[in-house]
């Protein structure tokens, strides 16, 4: 159920965009609602029910462009650069996973 006392606030802090419910106070400051990542991956830190239809338009339009300038980024780069920040993010079974495919291949080659 939609939040009655609802004012959207999106706020960019260096990790991606906070989003808030700028009505309400917690711990003294807005009440987090949700995560943007600089992916544009939303993490919810309420029910997608909570905010109302045209804040939750707008979150969705957030993440979207982020995702777009994130994508635009990414590709902007060399492959090899786009490959080594890939692998610098991946969690480590994946990077193992991913260095005894590598292995495999040179093997093979």
């Amino acid at each position: 159920m939609a939040a009655r006392n609802f004012k959207l606030f999106l706020g960019c802090l260096g990790n991606g965009v906070t989003v808030c419910n700028s009505a309400v106070m917690e711990d003294g400051d807005f009440k987090k609602v949700a995560h943007i990542s600089n992916e544009g991956k939303i993490t919810w830190y309420v029910g997608e029910d909570y905010p109302p239809a045209d804040a939750l338009a707008s979150i969705r339009a957030c993440a979207e462009q982020e995702r777009v300038k994130y994508e635009t980024w990414l590709n902007s780069l060399s492959p090899a650069a786009r490959r080594e920040y890939q692998l610098e993010r991946l969690p480590l079974p994946e990077f193992l996973e991913e260095l005894r495919k590598a292995k495999e291949e040179r093997k093979g080659a």
